[in-house]
């Protein structure tokens, strides 16, 4: 569950390997992707845990997610073993000094058997087999004395659940040992690139926004006619992309900033003023009875539409409940019920990058 300390925690080690430099200048820092995400995140893990019940306030994509945990729980973790929530495991060196520490969100225990699972609940891809899962590992095999430990990793936002089998302790502890020996080093390199995106020092690192803006500029350039040339090399455009897409993202965290300090009277450059909301229309019916002189019914209809993520969620969980039916089916039935007034529009084809599993 989120909330450990370590200065090199398992879920940092992937970071601090990736950026060395962030190790020592990130120590003690945490960073908010979005306070409500964290909040989302500490609250299904809470869920998951038993520490408490799940809030009445559920949204139907949450109540899902928790059932996919559950049942992948029961999939892979049902036995007669011991099974632990919330397992505090550590990883020491041979002077029994710690080299990181933290929670495994859930342990089984059969004999010589270790099972152990990390509930991932962000949309973002985590490698199964990363330094995380590796110094999980590693601390399990120290701590029970076995010497293979079957890890997963589920994340149901971003691809499901992958279990890899870890079995060379004293590998695994060297690698994670040399990663961190190369964060502590006080000339540990800072090294930019996409993985910027979730240091919480980014807004001020100097090698990040050197980073960010040249290849932001870089990206303007290979698009401008005169540097057309650039667009001869599929790789090229494809990494000056990621860089822009980087810095758009930074923009928006910049722009949330300066709103805040705009709001809160400080000298921005910048001004806030009123912009009038959107009107909705609240009652459909009541609408047309106000303008049936001026439109008739079928042209007024043609004109009214339902908005297909909130007739959903109003609508799938009494499904669910009448037909005892999971949130998948009770969606598929929505929909076959409605297959003669919908239409669906034509299909978009969108770029996603390719991410290394």
């Amino acid at each position: 569950m989120p909330g450990t300390h370590h200065i090199n925690s398992p879920s940092k080690l992937d970071a601090i390997a990736s950026c060395p430099g962030r190790g020592r200048a990130a120590s003690g820092l945490e960073h908010e992707e979005s306070s409500a995400a964290a909040a989302e995140g500490t609250m299904l893990h809470a869920v998951m845990a038993g520490e408490i019940e799940a809030p009445d306030d559920l949204t139907e994509e949450q109540k899902d997610l928790l059932q996919q945990c559950r049942d992948y729980e029961r999939l892979h973790f049902t036995s007669d073993g011991e099974l632990l929530r919330e397992a505090h495991v550590t990883l020491m060196d041979d002077e029994m000094g710690i080299i990181t520490e933290g929670t495994a969100d859930l342990v089984m225990v059969d004999g010589d058997t270790i099972k152990a699972l990390d509930w991932k609940f962000g949309r973002m891809w985590v490698k199964p087999d990363g330094l995380q899962a590796k110094a999980y590992a590693a601390a399990l095999m120290q701590t029970f004395g076995v010497g293979v430990v079957e890890f997963h990793i589920f994340q149901p936002r971003a691809g499901g659940g992958k279990p890899v089998l870890f079995s060379d302790f004293a590998a695994l502890r060297d690698e994670i040992q040399q990663v961190i020996a190369r964060a502590d080093d006080a000339t540990a390199p800072f090294i930019p690139g996409d993985h910027c995106c979730y240091c919480p020092i980014h807004h001020t690192c100097t090698a990040c926004q050197s980073w960010t803006a040249g290849d932001a500029v870089a990206a303007r350039d290979a698009l401008a006619e005169t540097n057309a040339a650039a667009l001869l090399d599929p790789r090229t455009v494809g990494t000056k992309l990621k860089a822009w897409r980087f810095a758009k993202k930074l923009g928006a965290e910049l722009e949330a900033m300066c709103f805040e300090m705009t709001e809160a009277g400080q000298d921005t450059g910048f001004k806030l003023f009123e912009r009038a909301g959107r009107k909705t229309i609240t009652d459909p019916q009541k609408a047309y009875e106000l303008l049936q002189n001026d439109i008739a019914l079928p042209d007024f209809m043609a004109l009214v539409q339902i908005p297909a993520g909130k007739l959903e969620e109003a609508v799938t969980r009494n499904i669910k409940e009448r037909l005892d039916c999971s949130l998948k089916a009770a969606k598929t039935e929505m929909w076959t019920q409605l297959a003669p007034v919908v239409e669906q529009g034509k299909p978009s084809r969108v770029m996603s990058e390719i991410k290394t599993k």
